[in-house]
């Protein structure tokens, strides 16, 4: 098996033998979350890559991992010749939209389902929590782990280990993916995240571990401070060495056999080059958008949220002052009310209009929003990290109605995942429990 790295999460997974491959989490060109993110370094694929590409795996409907345009510019050919591998969701509207742009070979697998690619090589889905998923690629007799964004816990890591034996090769995100508001996080963030790299090595036995999934920068003027406090794989890979875990860097456009990693030198000059030489581009921010329009836009989200969620997450919800800093005016968000108002009260957050206007015209705006690191907040609230559970578990489809629990579909969903669903939802609760607790 040889893996070659096109570039971020994109990921190509190549049977030599048998010349079958498998490609994942396109994102060739363009920037992602509301144009905060661009690529650096940026991918490589060369056609010659999809020659042998059978196999098309989405992790998750982030947009630097399922982005529509990298699947739209693929050929006819292309997508009428690849199974897409996506994970079974409880609604279909994934495979729908994959289907609507002429991928129509779709197969959905449910959580740690085998599909057997040809005689040395399976693959599995791990899902986690409600979006994210990991791939699991056997080839003959390897294990090896594709987590990209996935925040897997040691206790996971160690019934993965127990069920597939040592990973021989972990691939898995080194920096972080956006903020929570507060400048002064951002440093604790990144540590974070190498420590979760590290404990995710120790629980799977990983015996090399390849950072991937973190090669963007945030390229906003709202958000261009955050660099500042992003891992570079330099730092990563010297963190790894310190816990004893082998690491191996490779740069966009390179690849190695699973059976040659502790041999075969890694790409550190490449990278040290790299960040010695980089220039950042930063992009110009967007036209503002009026606060009619923003109002408007925002009131029709919480009615939307309310017709999906009990009046107690309603009330938990409360209500939160934003300063619109490009038009220099603040407006109440009053969530149970379902009403937006312009008022001179203290600000809890600052943002630009439009970030702010896309954060409640997309379902997936909130996320973005924090992904993208585009506001400030001088505290996380209850209230503003239940907005978050909320409009997060309101972009899946997860109703929380007696109509919507009861579903056959979200039943079967959670039956499927009877494994590992309650460990995530306690992952979960842990992370936003003031905002459930108060």
């Amino acid at each position: 098996m040889e893996i070659k790295l096109i570039g971020h999460s994109c990921v190509l997974f190549k049977d030599i033998v048998r010349g079958q491959a498998i490609l994942c989490d396109p994102w060739l060109q363009g920037r992602v979350f509301n144009n905060g993110w661009t690529q650096s370094p940026m991918s490589v694929l060369d056609e010659a890559d999809l020659q042998s590409v059978t196999h098309l795996y989405i992790s998750h409907e982030h947009p630097d991992h399922l982005h529509f345009p990298t699947l739209k510019s693929f050929s006819e050919a292309f997508k009428r010749k690849v199974t897409v591998i996506f994970q079974k969701l409880h609604d279909d509207k994934v495979p729908r939209a994959l289907a609507s742009i002429g991928y129509h070979n779709v197969r959905v697998l449910q959580h740690l389902e085998r599909l057997n690619i040809n005689d040395g090589l399976s693959i599995h889905i791990y899902q986690h929590r409600h979006l994210d998923s990991a791939l699991l690629v056997r080839a003959d007799g390897k294990f090896l782990l594709n987590l990209n964004d996935v925040e897997l816990t040691y206790q996971e890591g160690v019934r993965l280990r127990e069920k597939f034996g040592p990973c021989d090769v972990l691939l898995s995100q080194f920096s972080i993916a956006g903020s929570e508001g507060i400048e002064d996080k951002l440093r604790s963030d990144s540590d974070v995240v190498i420590a979760k790299l590290i404990s995710q090595a120790q629980g799977l036995g990983a015996k090399i571990v390849i950072p991937i999934a973190s090669f963007v920068y945030f390229c906003m003027p709202d958000n261009f401070f955050i660099n500042q406090y992003a891992n570079t794989v330099l730092e990563v890979k010297s963190r790894l060495k310190q816990a004893a875990i082998r690491c191996h860097l490779l740069f966009p456009g390179s690849e190695i056999s699973d059976s040659e990693p502790v041999r075969k030198q890694d790409d550190e000059r490449k990278f040290i080059e790299f960040y010695k030489n980089r220039s950042l581009q930063l992009f110009q921010s967007e036209p503002s958008v009026s606060l009619d329009t923003i109002k408007l836009t925002i009131e029709a989200r919480m009615l939307k949220w309310r017709s999906s969620y009990p009046s107690l997450i309603i009330k938990r919800l409360g209500s939160i002052v934003i300063h619109v800093s490009d038009l220099n005016r603040n407006v109440k968000l009053d969530f149970v009310a379902c009403r937006a108002a312009e008022t001179t009260n203290n600000a809890l957050m600052t943002v630009n209009s439009q970030p702010l206007f896309f954060a409640f015209s997309e379902p997936f705006g909130i996320q973005t929003l924090g992904v993208s690191g585009r506001y400030r907040l001088k505290s996380i609230t209850p209230q503003w990290k239940a907005v978050r559970i909320v409009s997060s578990l309101h972009n899946a489809g997860i109703a929380l109605t007696i109509r919507g629990l009861c579903s056959p579909n979200f039943l079967s969903w959670v039956w499927s995942r009877r494994s590992n669903v309650w460990g995530n939802v306690i992952q979960q609760f842990q992370r936003f429990a003031p905002a459930v607790r108060k």
